[in-house]
């Protein structure tokens, strides 16, 4: 029995790989063998549908794997240097909007004159009122003509909203039955192995499993009967199953003998108020954390029988791990192909329930076998400190690898020890992933928090540099999930000669960052199920145009990337069959936008001249992306979807658990409003934006946000049914780093 202390973080991330189009006897499920190491089960060779675009797909690679680049990689950036007068004079703006930038406004609630030195010193400025969703900023400036200002964070965000969507369709209207189908299937098969095996040494794993899918079909459904008349069968299966609904802490479970974190069961992220995807949620968390330690002789059983009554007929089976598979990634601990190929290896004929009770043949060829299969590279299970954290084990429907989490784990205790105070690092920082893809300044914050004084925090990063901080094909096309990340890493890259000003500063280095982060968390919260923790809305005015011109932030890199991976995602589904023509057309319009964008972006950095048709684009952007917010909200609000206050944008993510008591929660907050100044035409012009505000904080292991909570807590409070206002503890402040580049002018 281990149970208590564990200072490991567990973190549970979403990978997106491949989905077959037909099931499979052996479906492919890879572990990673060791933190550091990329699984080639991860893999994914996808290739990515042509574009319409006007931007065009560089071929200079040909392996499958490769990157299709849509961007020009021979382009040299050659906008001159700029910065804004002390007195601001050089600035272009319409008069209209004086009162943002003259001293002559200046009243109790307006102070232009600290937006004005904010654009002087850096050239950009976040000031610290926000909006309920990020295509709010950019309608209003094509309401009022002030130019827009296209963000990387406004981009991410609009395919977050998409994403999550689409998965939550596919959960509604597909996983949730086929689960069904393999919970009865599996409890049918159980009962029938119970009962040939009472008598043997098989006959408590047999008991085992039968009482381990009866709580997973339970979680389902609750008109569930059992198959067999037993009251140990039942009061074991009442047991777990009302510390599951509970979620309230740590306990023994009774079928594995492990400390099992049932607070994780706490539906949360888009599952959080919807009967059946509750329901789901619970059963896929039971299925993808109950462990089986495979160095357990009696556990050890259990995994085989599972494993032949599965092989039996896997096809809902496959069909729901190869379509999670393709939003989540490859299972972080072994599975029934694993388990399936160790039989194959020892048996001398097919394995059948027969041959693997052989007790010699069990004994002298199966058990060595399963000592060979790859242990997870990220531990989810409470341990005792000193303990092994990374268990053997099996999982019907492992929680998935991710690159994150790989890196958090080496990043805690006991991985990096503990720094000369002799406190320990029981839970990560997002900063962590940012600092190993990449991100110098990341490494320097986390270096001036102190995070760096940890015995092995810095040979491990190193390491961990030395795995992910590359290009390698193989592994950012192993999902959706790697996809995104790898989207955003171009961030990291410093810019300086030729580009913008306003990007030749730590500042926006640090504002990159935050779009890191922001999109992060927003990843984190649509695969907040299936991804394993590591434990420690257009039209327009009728009077004189202005000058409204708008600009868009130079990362050509970024949204051929994101083109990618509209295309890569609309591929997936499609080889699915779980496509409608409408999220179709969608996502070629996701890939539409991005491909303008490099078009425009491009155009910028080598001073080629902007078409009206472009300069348009960017007025109109608002309404694009809001086209988006409209189809995702219109299932839950249908026609009464009127503005974004009905479903704003903040989201909150567990992603990582310290046993001692605590998790750290990330999230994104109101879209916040982002002032940059560029260059048209010889002029310096000022145009507006979205961006992230990203929140990071650690709160008890017992109170795992919702989205409702969190937007509760960022209000201050909430009104109940009977309209009264009901104060809740407010959010905490966002991160210290984040605040250099922010202002309050008013």
């Amino acid at each position: 029995m281990k149970k208590g202390y564990v200072a490991l973080v567990m973190a549970l991330t979403m990978v997106l790989s491949a989905c077959a189009s037909t099931p499979v006897e052996s479906p492919d499920a890879q572990s990673a063998q060791e933190t550091t190491e990329v699984s080639e089960g991860n893999e994914q060779n996808a290739a990515v549908g042509e574009s319409s675009e006007p931007a065009t797909v560089n071929e200079e690679k040909s392996s499958d794997s490769s990157e299709k680049i849509y961007y020009d990689p021979n382009l040299i950036p050659s906008i001159a240097p700029y910065s804004v007068n002390e007195d601001f004079s050089n600035v272009v703006y319409a008069s209209d909007f004086a009162y943002l930038f003259s001293d002559e406004y200046e009243s109790e609630y307006n102070h232009p004159s600290i937006l004005r030195n904010a654009l002087i010193k850096n050239n950009f400025a976040v000031t610290a009122d926000s909006s309920r969703e990020f295509f709010d900023i950019y309608e209003d400036n094509r309401y009022v003509m002030f130019p827009n200002f296209i963000t990387v964070d406004s981009l991410m965000h609009t395919y977050h909203l998409y994403f999550a969507h689409l998965m939550k369709k596919c959960e509604q209207q597909y996983l949730s039955d086929e689960l069904k189908k393999v919970s009865s299937n599996m409890l049918a098969e159980s009962a029938k192995q119970y009962e040939e095996l009472k008598g043997t040494d098989w006959e408590n794993a047999a008991f085992r499993n039968l009482a381990f899918f009866y709580v997973g079909s339970l979680l389902q459904d609750e008109s569930v009967t059992a198959p067999v008349s037993d009251p140990e069968l039942d009061a074991i299966v009442k047991g777990e199953y009302d510390k599951v609904m509970a979620a309230e802490g740590i306990e023994v479970c009774a079928l594995t003998d492990l400390n099992e974190d049932y607070t994780q069961y706490k539906p949360r992220g888009y599952y959080d108020g919807d009967d059946q995807l509750e329901h789901y949620f619970r059963a896929m968390m039971w299925y993808g954390r109950i462990a089986f330690e495979l160095d357990n002789e009696e556990m050890a059983k259990s995994v085989i029988l599972q494993t032949i009554a599965l092989s039996a007929d896997n096809k809902e089976w496959s069909n729901i791990y190869e379509v999670t598979s393709f939003f989540a990634g490859k299972s972080d601990d072994a599975g029934f192909k694993e388990i399936y190929d160790a039989l194959e290896e020892s048996c001398a004929e097919a394995p059948s329930l027969r041959a693997v009770t052989d007790e010699k043949t069990f004994k002298d060829s199966i058990l060595p076998a399963l000592k060979k299969v790859n242990p997870p590279a990220v531990n989810s299970i409470p341990v005792y400190d000193g303990e092994d954290p990374i268990i053997p084990s099996y999982r019907f429907m492992g929680q998935r690898f991710t690159i994150d989490a790989a890196i958090m784990q080496r990043l805690i205790y006991s991985s990096v020890k503990e720094n000369p105070e002799g406190e320990r690092r029981n839970l990560p920082d997002t900063l962590d992933t940012a600092a190993v893809l990449g991100s110098e300044k990341a490494y320097e914050i986390l270096d001036e928090q102190g995070d760096t004084k940890y015995e092995n925090y810095n040979e491990n990063i190193q390491a961990l540099k030395a795995v992910f901080n590359n290009d390698e094909q193989d592994l950012w096309n192993a999902s959706l999930y790697s996809g995104w990340l790898y989207t955003l890493r171009p961030l990291f890259e410093e810019k300086r000669d030729g580009y913008p000003s306003y990007m030749q500063s730590e500042e926006w280095d640090k504002k990159n960052l935050e779009t890191f982060a922001g999109s992060y968390a927003e990843l984190k919260h649509d695969t907040i199920l299936y991804t394993k923790q590591p434990m420690a809305e257009m039209g327009g005015p009728d009077f004189e145009p202005l000058d409204d011109r708008g600009y868009v932030d130079t990362q050509p890199v970024v949204y051929s990337r994101f083109k990618a991976l509209s295309e890569k995602t609309k591929e997936m589904l499609s080889s699915c069959n779980m496509l409608s023509d409408g999220a179709s057309d969608d996502l070629d319009k996701l890939s539409e936008i991005a491909g303008t964008l490099i078009t425009i972006s491009e155009k910028e950095l080598t001073n080629d001249t902007i078409t009206e048709d472009e300069y348009e684009f960017i007025r109109c952007y608002g309404g694009y992306i809001e086209h988006f917010w409209e189809e995702v909200t219109k299932d839950s609000l249908g026609e009464d979807a009127i503005d974004s206050t009905q479903a704003p944008c903040p989201v909150i993510a567990d992603i990582a658990t310290d046993p001692n008591g605590s998790v750290l929660e990330v999230g994104s907050g109101y879209a916040a409003t982002i002032y940059v100044v560029f260059p048209i035409d010889g002029e310096l012009h000022v145009g507006r934006g979205s961006a992230y505000s990203f929140y990071q904080f650690t709160t008890s292991i017992t109170d795992r946000m919702t989205d409702e909570e969190w937007k509760n807590a960022l209000s201050g409070g909430y009104l109940d049914e009977e309209w009264n206002w009901v104060e809740v503890e407010h959010a905490p402040e966002q991160p210290s780093w984040t605040q250099s580049y922010r202002i309050k002018n008013n």
